[in-house]
Protein backbone atom coordinates (compact mmCIF):
# COMPACT_ATOMS: atom_id res chain seq x y z
CA UNK A 1 0.00 0.00 0.00
CA UNK A 2 2.60 2.45 0.69
CA UNK A 3 5.38 3.49 -1.49
CA UNK A 4 8.74 4.78 -0.90
CA UNK A 5 9.51 7.96 -2.40
CA UNK A 6 12.99 9.36 -1.90
CA UNK A 7 13.28 7.15 1.31
CA UNK A 8 10.88 9.03 3.44
CA UNK A 9 8.39 6.19 3.81
CA UNK A 10 5.57 8.90 2.98
CA UNK A 11 2.32 7.58 1.46
CA UNK A 12 2.54 7.60 -3.12
CA UNK A 13 -0.58 9.68 -3.10
CA UNK A 14 -3.57 11.06 -0.90
CA UNK A 15 -5.54 8.25 -2.58
CA UNK A 16 -3.46 5.64 -1.27
CA UNK A 17 -3.51 7.06 1.86
CA UNK A 18 -7.52 7.42 1.68
CA UNK A 19 -7.81 4.02 1.01
CA UNK A 20 -4.92 2.47 3.51
CA UNK A 21 -7.00 4.24 6.30
CA UNK A 22 -10.82 3.94 5.28
CA UNK A 23 -10.17 0.86 3.39
CA UNK A 24 -12.67 2.09 0.70
CA UNK A 25 -12.13 2.53 -2.90
CA UNK A 26 -13.07 5.59 -5.31
CA UNK A 27 -16.12 4.52 -6.12
CA UNK A 28 -17.45 4.46 -2.42
CA UNK A 29 -15.98 7.90 -1.63
CA UNK A 30 -17.48 9.43 -4.40
CA UNK A 31 -20.89 7.44 -3.56
CA UNK A 32 -20.80 9.19 -0.34
CA UNK A 33 -20.25 12.92 -1.73
CA UNK A 34 -23.30 11.94 -3.69
CA UNK A 35 -25.14 11.29 -0.86
CA UNK A 36 -24.29 13.28 1.70
CA UNK A 37 -25.22 16.39 -1.32
CA UNK A 38 -28.54 14.65 -2.08
CA UNK A 39 -28.97 14.56 1.64
CA UNK A 40 -28.64 18.24 1.85
CA UNK A 41 -30.64 18.38 -1.39
CA UNK A 42 -33.64 17.00 0.61
CA UNK A 43 -32.91 18.59 3.47
CA UNK A 44 -33.73 22.15 1.50
CA UNK A 45 -36.56 20.56 -0.78
CA UNK A 46 -38.53 19.08 2.68
CA UNK A 47 -37.75 22.62 4.36
CA UNK A 48 -38.76 24.32 1.74
CA UNK A 49 -42.17 22.43 1.38
CA UNK A 50 -42.72 22.71 5.20
CA UNK A 51 -42.58 26.90 4.97
CA UNK A 52 -44.80 27.05 2.00
CA UNK A 53 -47.57 24.71 3.40
CA UNK A 54 -47.53 26.57 6.85
CA UNK A 55 -48.29 30.13 4.90
CA UNK A 56 -44.46 31.44 3.90
CA UNK A 57 -45.78 31.98 0.57
CA UNK A 58 -43.76 34.34 -0.57
CA UNK A 59 -40.48 32.24 0.60
CA UNK A 60 -39.02 32.73 -3.40
CA UNK A 61 -39.99 36.53 -3.20
CA UNK A 62 -37.42 37.42 0.24
CA UNK A 63 -34.72 38.91 -1.36
CA UNK A 64 -32.40 36.81 1.14
CA UNK A 65 -33.91 33.40 1.42
CA UNK A 66 -35.18 32.88 -2.11
CA UNK A 67 -31.95 33.36 -3.75
CA UNK A 68 -29.77 31.22 -0.66
CA UNK A 69 -32.46 28.24 -1.34
CA UNK A 70 -32.30 28.38 -5.14
CA UNK A 71 -28.24 28.51 -5.07
CA UNK A 72 -28.26 25.59 -2.70
CA UNK A 73 -30.37 23.29 -4.28
CA UNK A 74 -28.61 23.81 -7.63
CA UNK A 75 -25.29 23.27 -6.31
CA UNK A 76 -26.36 20.33 -4.23
CA UNK A 77 -27.96 18.50 -6.96
CA UNK A 78 -25.49 18.99 -9.99
CA UNK A 79 -22.87 18.13 -7.30
CA UNK A 80 -24.30 15.25 -5.87
CA UNK A 81 -24.91 14.14 -9.89
CA UNK A 82 -21.35 14.44 -10.38
CA UNK A 83 -20.08 12.43 -7.90
CA UNK A 84 -22.41 9.95 -8.81
CA UNK A 85 -21.18 9.74 -12.31
CA UNK A 86 -17.07 9.97 -11.23
CA UNK A 87 -17.94 7.41 -9.03
CA UNK A 88 -19.50 5.28 -12.39
CA UNK A 89 -16.38 5.83 -14.08
CA UNK A 90 -17.50 8.16 -16.33
CA UNK A 91 -16.92 11.62 -17.78
CA UNK A 92 -17.92 14.72 -16.35
CA UNK A 93 -19.72 15.98 -19.47
CA UNK A 94 -22.80 13.65 -18.21
CA UNK A 95 -23.61 15.99 -15.43
CA UNK A 96 -25.32 17.68 -18.43
CA UNK A 97 -28.00 15.27 -18.62
CA UNK A 98 -29.59 17.00 -15.24
CA UNK A 99 -30.87 19.65 -17.66
CA UNK A 100 -33.18 17.24 -18.78
CA UNK A 101 -34.52 17.00 -15.65
CA UNK A 102 -36.64 13.36 -14.67
CA UNK A 103 -35.51 11.76 -18.00
CA UNK A 104 -31.93 12.81 -17.20
CA UNK A 105 -32.16 11.43 -14.00
CA UNK A 106 -33.17 8.25 -15.16
CA UNK A 107 -30.85 7.85 -17.68
CA UNK A 108 -27.58 8.60 -14.72
CA UNK A 109 -28.93 5.92 -12.57
CA UNK A 110 -28.71 3.11 -15.28
CA UNK A 111 -25.19 3.63 -16.76
CA UNK A 112 -23.09 0.78 -16.10
CA UNK A 113 -20.38 1.13 -14.19
CA UNK A 114 -17.27 1.75 -16.00
CA UNK A 115 -15.07 1.34 -13.27
CA UNK A 116 -12.32 -1.30 -13.02
CA UNK A 117 -12.65 -3.91 -10.07
CA UNK A 118 -9.33 -3.15 -8.41
CA UNK A 119 -8.57 0.67 -8.50
CA UNK A 120 -6.84 0.37 -5.17
CA UNK A 121 -3.54 -1.62 -6.67
CA UNK A 122 -1.33 -1.40 -3.94
CA UNK A 123 2.36 0.50 -5.58
CA UNK A 124 5.09 -1.68 -4.49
Amino acid sequence: MWSRSRGLGQPASIINLQVYLTGANMLASYKRKSNIAGAIFLAFAVGDVVLISTGHRKLWDNSVFGPVIGITWAVSYLYALWAYVKGKGRSDAWVLMAFLNVLGLIVLLCLKDQRKEDTTAAAT
